[in-house]
């Protein structure tokens, strides 16, 4: 009778001892799950989020700017062939039509001056410049119109206005425009490079977590499987 006793008991104490350490296990297991889905999920948004912020980077910079002095590379090219066309042409009507022109050009032309000047970032003494450079053009058309409804001036007259002071002020604005561009598509290139990173660093570390965690219930599964054929084979 107390021999069984004594069995029973422990058996008892047996099974307690393992239900305990299954338990043990159980949750050792359980928090390191927690653990690298922690991490994962911090990871996870933290590359997110720099990956969001390098698109609206590239949202507010190189792309609006590129266009916009695309657009600026086309309407002085523009403004060149009236001042040229006044050289040869100055009858009323055609300065009056080149006027028209350069109105209409003006204003075509503001916004896009505007977005290089508020939102370029790689140059931005470059796109105040070009600003400050069409103003003075601005001036210097309005002197070229003047002087082709001035009877008295004459063809040499006119062709040194265009030729020393519209045309390479025109010129130097189509190379700080280039340059303008040119310093856009690094900028651009720079975001996408860390865009690229950050998307490829999300990946790596997701892979990395998303293996640790099967790996880790698959050795929680091995080993509970092992606890419970000894426990049947007891």
């Amino acid at each position: 009778m107390t021999h069984d006793f004594r069995c029973h008991r422990m058996l008892g104490l047996d099974r307690l001892a393992r239900a305990l350490d299954t338990r043990m296990l159980s949750f050792a297991m359980t928090l390191v799950l927690v653990a690298l889905l922690i991490v994962f999920y911090t990871v996870t948004m933290v590359n997110m989020s720099a990956i969001s912020g390098r698109i609206d980077e590239i949202n507010a910079h190189p792309y609006p700017v590129t266009v916009a002095a695309g657009e600026v590379e086309t309407n002085l090219v523009q403004l060149r062939t009236l001042s040229d066309r006044l050289v040869y042409v100055r009858t009323p009507e055609a300065v009056d039509a080149v006027e028209d022109e350069y109105a209409s050009i003006d204003q075509a032309i503001a916004d896009p001056l505007a977005t290089i000047a508020s939102q370029c970032r790689s140059s931005p003494e470059k796109a105040a410049a070009l600003s400050a450079d069409y103003e003075t053009l601005k001036a210097e058309q309005r002197q070229l119109i003047d002087e082709c409804r001035d009877p008295a001036a004459t063809d040499a007259e006119v062709q040194r206005l265009v030729s020393e002071q519209v045309d390479p002020l025109i010129g130097a604005m189509l190379a700080r425009n280039s340059e303008i561009i040119g310093s856009s598509h690094q900028s651009f290139g720079a975001l996408f490079e860390l865009a690229v990173k950050a998307c490829a660093e999300t990946a790596l570390y997701a892979t990395v977590l998303m293996a640790g965690v099967l790996a880790v219930l698959a050795i929680f599964l091995i080993t509970l499987k092992r606890r419970n054929a000894e426990r049947d084979r007891l």
